[in-house]
């Protein structure tokens, strides 16, 4: 595979990188920093290497990759990635889930920019995700729901969920500093659970750092257990 890209998009804007039968897609890693983020759809080394190199050359030489399990992380290495972020995978068995959280709801036709004031507010800079990055986490599955939570008619919290081939995916869940701590983290992830035990799946698997204590121990106590796997997001240096 050799020659220029077909390129579709305008960066900083999403942008899809195309040559043969290679797709990759390309964004900053979110408007707060200035690293690129690129996923491989399909492709060979030589291919991810030249959309690594044309991404570093918008961003500030820097790339992440994806959340990727171990074994899918061969042609990254080849191409230069070295590890960056180590997450652990936790995993939930489905059963007859609680359906009374009555502060949340589905976030139907809001603008989705309410999304990405939650997150700026929940998360430092870096771990910021914004418009892009959280439609992604929406499109990552077939079947998805995103829920919003409320303190006073005030939305504070949300969180994305998915479901494919009888498995959910906690994508995303935030709620805002001034709001932790009064039950609406909960109630946004039992709604998770009973969209994904409506839509048949029978775990929930979701991601997050050692480090964070506090995040580990809520889903402990909702029933999620450590599986011992884990993810590893890349990063390459130009």
């Amino acid at each position: 595979m050799s020659g220029p890209f077909h390129i579709e998009g305008d960066w900083p804007a999403p942008t899809t990188l195309r040559r043969g039968w290679g797709k990759a897609t390309a964004r900053p890693w979110n408007r707060l920093t200035s690293d690129g983020s690129i996923r491989l759809i399909r492709g060979n080394t030589a291919f991810l290497e030249d959309a690594t190199t044309w991404t570093a050359r918008q961003a500030n030489g820097m790339v992440m990759s994806p959340a990727l399990y171990p074994s899918a992380t061969r042609i990254w290495r080849r191409v230069g990635y070295q590890n960056d972020i180590e997450l652990q995978v936790m995993e939930k068995q489905m059963g007859a889930e609680r359906h009374d959280f009555k502060r949340v709801d589905t976030l139907g036709d809001r603008n989705n920019k309410i999304l990405e004031e939650i997150d700026r507010m929940a998360f430092d800079d870096y771990w910021h995700m914004d418009g892009p990055g959280l439609q992604e986490a929406v499109d990552a599955t077939p079947r998805q729901q995103v829920f919003v939570s409320f303190a006073d008619n005030d939305p504070v919290g949300y969180a994305i969920v998915g479901a494919q081939l009888g498995v959910s995916f906690l994508q995303r869940i935030a709620v805002v500093p001034a709001h932790q701590g009064e039950g609406l983290g909960s109630e946004l992830m039992h709604a998770s659970f009973h969209w994904a035990a409506s839509k048949g799946a029978a775990t929930m698997l979701l991601n997050v750092r050692e480090e964070n204590a506090g995040a580990r121990t809520m889903y402990r106590s909702l029933g999620f257990v450590d599986t011992k796997n884990i993810l590893e997001v890349l990063r390459y240096q130009a």
